[in-house]
């Protein structure tokens, strides 16, 4: 944690200077929204174990769904990482039901969150190459690839 060191060198660089003038830190996210997220994520996880895939469809969506409603005052890389996260899994667990577009759709949708996180393009990747669709399954893949060698 530097919070400390920080606070540190804005008490110095006021003192030196009186005119310097910092914005607040950032508060921190409240933790109760991001426990119920990693909840209804973790619940979804031991669904789609199971292979019990629209429960575990509906579970990441709730877990979206919460990550994706976060008051505009809160830190937007939390609301991204968490749904980007959980928009994922559900990829997962369309791709289990049989349910490729919508697997697609929510590949694409972890892409334009998380461009460099190779686990969009590796869910779009699969479910293109389960629609027949190999070259621009490959593609995917090569792409996510070039983010993760």
């Amino acid at each position: 944690d530097l919070q400390p060191l920080n606070e540190l060198a804005r008490i110095l660089l006021t003192a030196s200077n009186p005119a310097v003038v910092f914005p607040p830190l950032p508060q921190p996210v409240p933790n109760e929204r991001s426990v119920k997220v990693a909840r209804a994520k973790e619940a979804g996880n031991a669904a789609f174990k199971k292979h019990e895939w629209n429960d575990a469809i509906k579970l990441y969506t709730i877990s979206a769904e919460m990550a994706a409603t976060r008051p505009i005052f809160e830190a937007g890389a939390y609301a991204r990482d968490e749904l980007a996260l959980a928009l994922c899994n559900r990829s997962a667990a369309y791709l289990g039901a049989g349910e490729l577009v919508n697997a697609l759709v929510d590949a694409e949708a972890v892409i334009k969150l998380k461009h460099s996180w190779i686990k969009g393009h590796f869910r779009k990747g699969k479910a293109l190459i389960a629609m027949g669709r190999l070259a621009e399954g490959r593609e995917a893949f090569l792409l996510g690839l070039q983010f993760d060698p």
